[in-house]
């Protein structure tokens, strides 16, 4: 396919009768194995950390320090920092000095939250909560090279076209990075 890196999301602990603590142990276990059958095919992993919000759902690794103890160690892994789920952190503006180069890639989206009973929403970059222009802008600066992708799912659109959002989204991250 001629991806880059195969994205992990470690899953959540609702339903597993796991601890948080045992769920995270399982995680830095199964990512080492992972790592060895990945290098051995020749592929390229990055872990994402994920909102504590969705703890019991997605994910168990939410922080940038607990997804770097476990792929510091780790010769076929690296980090990929969503902005929806990691800008919560403030080791994200510190990126590039914490992972060096295991900051592989960055997916970013703004988000904007409906009401106050609804879970928060991606957006476009320039329109939402996180001052991204002034993040990207530190985050280059520092020295990440990396990928940078806008990622949105289907159900954020909001009756914009797919092309539309991307057209935008491109415009608004080139004027962002300039």
């Amino acid at each position: 396919m001629g991806a880059g890196r195969l994205v992990v999301i470690a899953g959540g602990i609702g339903g597993s009768g796991l601890t948080l603590e045992a769920a995270r142990e399982r995680v830095a276990q199964s990512l080492g194995a992972l790592n060895e059958r990945a290098s051995a095919a020749g592929v390229r992993l990055a872990l994402e950390p994920i909102h504590p919000a969705d703890l019991t759902i997605k994910g168990c690794v939410n922080s940038i320090h607990q997804a770097l103890e476990l792929v510091q160690p780790l010769s076929s892994t690296d980090l990929v920092i969503d902005t929806f789920h990691s800008a919560w952190d403030a080791d994200i503006w510190r990126l590039a000095e914490l992972a060096g180069d295991k900051a592989a890639v960055v997916q970013v989206c703004n988000w904007y939250e409906p009401s106050p009973d609804e879970k928060p929403q991606r957006d476009l970059p320039s329109r939402g909560s996180m001052d991204l222009a002034t993040w990207l802008r530190a985050l280059v600066a520092s020295g990440f090279a990396g990928p940078i992708e806008f990622e949105m799912f289907d159900r954020h659109r909001r009756g914009r076209t797919v092309p539309e959002l991307l057209s935008t989204a491109l415009r608004e991250l080139r004027e962002m990075l300039q």
